[in-house]
């Protein structure tokens, strides 16, 4: 056991001095710029984007061109339209344009929307940004802790290693009985076990974070230590009501936002399907001209570029659609589109009470972990004046070894509690600072 505690011990440190140590925020620029999700995200924001030129765009007039070449064998149709028993050829050149004048303000809607649907993509990607960077601040906080209660498992086993070497004496001497050095070596492997164990869980933790970095390589990968102090002291300010809470952050969450976008979106689809009960007039203006040649005549044919320049024609009109029946098309989109309306409605409002639940939880699970951090703090303090005494009581001869182990034992038992009180109210307070819209930091 004690070669490897002592092999362990080692290659810890060794991998800690030459450990690429990250602070909180680097993890989470990382993560921000190599998280899938995000890309994804960032993805179907550019896709909105397009959309929105797309709808813009349709403004303008478009503009065709054509060419057409065909060939007629046998019985084919003449320059001037009679059918002769002769093969010819013919080309033709054209080009059009055509612009939408009114079409019952349908393009003004779908930009509308389209910004919206844009706006709402870019609230989903400020919301996954959020989300992860909670995440990385839950797996920074918990590799912290974990940490810490290595370094007290470490102290644990150098203390078990004094009271090894002082029982030793003590034996020498003949002052104590040989039970009480094997009590103490058998607490000191116990001791050893412990700290492996915490650094086993060290590792895994710090693998978590890895992973949810995105990181390839995690061999040497580590984290920066931040002087913490006092949680009570640094984050009292942040437990502020859930109303006040709740207020704020309806102004700016990026669900409840997104969700108002899509909203708006789905009211202006409503006024596009209803666009469609309106006539639609738009310009239209093209040029076209041909060639013909007849293979098996003897009548002269007249060159391309003359033919070119007889058969050219212009033409500029107006087209007018007036719908009359397209059966009940439109009706059944304009009463699905207010259904959608509907369902966005319940979508928002489904939102706000999610966040409401989401921020008194944390509010209460955040007053919760205060009074548990407080209460670990007294904990320990009785825990260390219980130790002190057992230790006076055992070195002067009064206090058995079992009294001893027992208030060590629950010395240990009361740090780890206070340790995982003390990263679990700074979590949660993380999570308040998260709903109040304060940037997250240690």
């Amino acid at each position: 056991m004690k070669k490897i505690f002592v092999f362990t011990l080692f290659a810890l440190t060794f991998s800690m001095v030459n450990a690429q140590k990250w602070n909180l925020q680097q993890c989470i620029d990382y993560a921000l710029e190599h998280n899938i999700n995000v890309q994804q995200r960032m993805l179907a924001q550019q896709s909105e984007e397009r959309n929105l030129k797309i709808a813009k765009f349709s403004m303008l007039p478009n503009l065709n061109a054509g060419v057409g070449q065909s060939f007629d064998f046998g019985r084919s149709t003449d320059r001037e339209g009679v059918l002769t028993d002769n093969s010819s050829m013919s080309t033709s050149f054209s080009v059009s344009t055509s612009m939408p004048l009114f079409s019952g303000l349908r393009i003004y809607h779908q930009i509308e929307a389209n910004k919206f649907n844009l706006n709402a993509a870019m609230e989903d990607l400020a919301k996954a940004k959020a989300d992860l960077e909670l995440n990385i601040t839950s797996a920074y906080l918990s590799v912290l802790f974990n940490k810490e209660l290595l370094s007290v498992a470490l102290s644990q086993v150098e203390f078990s290693k004094e009271q090894v070497e002082r029982a030793e004496k003590l034996v020498d001497a003949g002052k104590v009985a040989q039970s009480e050095l094997y009590d103490a070596k058998a607490l000191l492997a116990q001791d050893e076990l412990s700290a492996v164990q915490c650094e086993n869980t060290l590792k895994l933790s710090l693998l978590d974070l890895a992973q949810l970095l995105e990181l390839d390589n995690i061999v040497n990968f580590d984290i920066v230590h931040p002087e913490i102090g006092d949680a009570t002291l640094l984050h009292y300010t942040t437990l502020l009501n859930t109303d006040s809470t709740f207020a704020h952050a309806l102004t700016f969450r990026p669900e409840i936002k997104a969700s108002e976008h899509r909203l708006n979106s789905s009211k202006h689809a409503l006024k596009i399907n209803q666009s469609y009960y309106y006539p639609s007039l738009s310009l239209q203006a093209g040029y076209n001209s041909g060639y013909y040649n007849a293979y098996t005549t003897d009548l002269p044919q007249d060159p391309f570029w003359s033919q070119m320049n007889v058969n050219q024609r212009e033409y500029v009109g107006l087209s007018l659609n007036i719908p009359i029946f397209n059966r009940l098309e439109v009706v059944n989109r304009v009463k699905i589109s207010r259904l959608n309306i509907n369902q966005y409605e319940l979508e928002l409002e489904n939102a706000k009470k999610i966040l409401l639940r989401e921020i008194q939880q944390a509010y209460y699970n955040a007053i919760a972990a205060q009074h548990k951090y407080k209460a670990s703090q007294n904990s320990v303090a009785a825990s260390e004046e219980s130790f002190h005494y057992a230790e006076e009581r055992y070195a002067a001869g009064r206090g058995t070894n079992f009294d001893f182990n027992d208030a060590k034992t629950r010395l240990i038992k009361s740090q780890s509690e206070l340790l995982q009180a003390k990263y679990e109210y700074l979590f949660r307070c993380k999570i308040l600072d998260f709903y109040n819209g304060n940037p997250i930091s240690l």
